[in-house]
């Protein structure tokens, strides 16, 4: 573990974090984990970097109950807040009835149902903020499927690293990044056997369409989408400034309201 600490991608982290302004001293940290590669090195390095940012930490665990293995799953992410000596705070829902009754997709049922929980939990003062082991290739996943739904800019610029109290610290890293960086310490983690479906859209675009690019740009293609990402939403910053000063300074917003 104390070598796992010492790894480049971690410091990439931290950076990450100081730069985007994610975690302050004195937040309590509620790290989603559901047992995967991503974010069982989220909570990794979440344990790494908590004395030196000074930040509180515990693990929640959302049981959507869809595959034969959710409940080990469950298990594993609990033997893993036992063995950190952390607060563990879980919960199961019945995705497909939900999905049923609100006549919505299944991962929409889910995405639902587990937002929900990790609401509750900042409502119920667990944590002021909960980490979501989002990446940056999710994050360019995120972007084509935003282009198939037709979004405007504003869906252009990938995934955020903070939404309310949401916050995404290793959104700076790519899915083969945080691998290597497991499997070189030899860190247990569950794979997910819905990851390999392909009537779901987002593993189509991963499966086929990431592995597309990286055949004809390379891999270091992510890395370069990060940088569009960071300059579109540095133009909508700049937009945003511009048409909020020039309001202001026509009066539109002393006279109207902001």
């Amino acid at each position: 573990m104390k070598g796992f600490c010492f790894l480049n991608s971690f410091l990439t982290v931290k950076d990450f974090i100081l730069k985007k302004k994610l975690i302050k001293e004195g937040d309590r940290i509620i790290a989603a984990v559901s047992g995967g590669a991503d974010s069982v090195f989220l909570l990794y390095a979440l344990i790494c970097l908590k004395r030196d940012l000074r930040f509180g930490l515990s693990i929640c665990h959302f049981n959507h109950r869809l595959r034969e293995e959710a409940n080990e799953e469950e298990e594993f992410v609990k033997s893993l807040a036992n063995r950190f000596s952390l607060p563990f705070f879980s919960e199961r829902g019945n995705v497909k009835d939900y999905a049923r009754k609100n006549g919505i997709s299944i991962e929409m049922a889910a995405r639902r149902l587990r937002y929900a929980f990790f609401e509750r939990l900042v409502n119920e003062n667990r944590g002021n903020l909960i980490a979501l082991a989002h990446n940056l290739t999710d994050s360019i996943e995120t972007f084509f499927l935003n282009i198939d739904r037709g979004s405007g800019i504003r869906g252009l610029k990938g995934i955020s690293p903070k939404n309310s109290f949401i916050v995404r610290p290793i959104l700076c890293l790519t899915k083969d990044e945080i691998r290597q960086s497991l499997n070189k310490f030899g860190i247990k983690y569950k794979l997910d056997s819905s990851n390999l479906d392909l009537s779901f859209k987002r593993n189509k675009v991963r499966k086929v369409l990431i592995n597309g690019l990286h055949r004809v740009f390379g891999r270091s293609m992510e890395g370069r989408f990060a940088v569009l990402f960071e300059n579109i939403d540095n133009s909508l910053n700049a937009i945003s400034f511009f048409v909020e000063n020039s309001l202001k300074g026509n009066g539109f917003i002393d006279k109207f309201g902001a």
